[in-house]
């Protein structure tokens, strides 16, 4: 019984290196499957598997030449890129595939990314935070064509401006996101940013590719205003305060035409409050050809809405 136990223990290597040599125990395999249905009280849902979002920044664009804008989702938490087609007919939705093979046609995001056909073409080209100078801005063309499908190239890795006679970057930064918009309605893209020390107030970047060249396909631009709209604004905090129609000074506003400023704001004062805005978005709310604005800030629950009076 002894001599049958110990040539049992002398077997055991032996086993252990035979399973070891057997590729079906060598190593385990998981497959991905994304087909599997999941029902809510009944109810189909759509795109289950595409993975949950967590702090979205949404764009629109034509992604597979179809004519239809289809749906660019990057989540900012763990820098992830979703897509997802539009199956409805054009400009109308009935529903979003989701589409993880569309993720590689585009290059790396960093930190936030925003469309805009900025050279009139049909095709919206993409603009994120430079990862050559962290607070610049860079511009990718939007390449597409039948042959190649959707590609992009980088034109700018960083944004210039004239002020004041010599060139700077354009200000951008990991947690402010600007307003990409025809501002003066002269065809081309202008900028509406932050100042790099916040103070409340929007930088006015104007674009000169019309002035120029009498085309909109370029980016030249110039330092407009520091103070776009002539307002200035506080938010996030216990309050949410701005100036109106004044020089620019910022402090909780009292009845117009002469407004007042309680306190009046000096901007050197900047680094003591939170006067960072996270993001400002333009659009034409009412209808009357120019520019009002949708204004968000990290440390708010509320979306600010500046109607443009101009």
């Amino acid at each position: 019984m002894r001599n049958t136990h110990l040539r049992f223990l002398a077997a055991l290597p032996f086993v252990f290196l035979f399973l070891l040599s057997d590729p079906s125990n060598a190593q385990v395999r998981f497959d991905r499957v994304e087909n599997v249905a999941v029902e809510i009280a009944g109810t189909p849902m759509q795109n289950p598997w595409s993975g949950g979002i967590n702090y979205p920044l949404t764009s629109s664009l034509d992604m597979d030449g179809d004519g239809r804008k289809d749906l660019f989702v990057f989540d900012r938490f763990n820098n992830r890129v979703s897509c997802f087609l539009n199956t409805g007919s054009t400009n109308v939705v009935t529903a979003w595939q989701y589409a993880p093979e569309m993720v590689q046609r585009f290059p790396p995001i960093n930190k936030w990314a925003l469309f805009y056909d900025y050279n009139c073409d049909g095709k919206e080209d993409l603009f994120m935070l430079s990862s050559l100078f962290p607070s610049g801005i860079a511009a990718w063309r939007n390449d597409y064509t039948q042959g190649t499908g959707l590609q992009f190239t980088l034109v700018n890795p960083f944004m210039r401006e004239t002020f004041a006679g010599f060139p700077t970057n354009i200000f951008a930064s990991a947690v402010s996101i600007p307003a990409f918009a025809d501002v003066d309605s002269d065809g081309d893209m202008d900028i509406i940013g932050y100042n790099s020390v916040p103070d409340g107030r929007f930088i006015y970047h104007r674009n000169l590719s019309m002035d120029n060249y009498g085309t909109c396909d370029s980016l030249v631009y110039e330092w407009a205003s520091a103070c776009w709209g002539n307002f200035a604004l506080q938010v996030g905090g216990a309050n949410e305060v701005g100036c109106f129609h004044c020089p620019c000074r910022v402090g909780r506003p009292t009845e117009e035409p002469n407004p007042v400023l309680e306190p009046a704001y000096d901007p050197s004062d900047a680094a003591r409050r939170d006067d960072t805005i996270s993001s400002i978005y333009l659009l034409d709310l009412d209808g009357d050809n120019d520019m009002d604005a949708l204004i968000g800030d990290i440390s708010s629950y509320n979306t600010l809405m500046v109607h443009n009076g101009g």
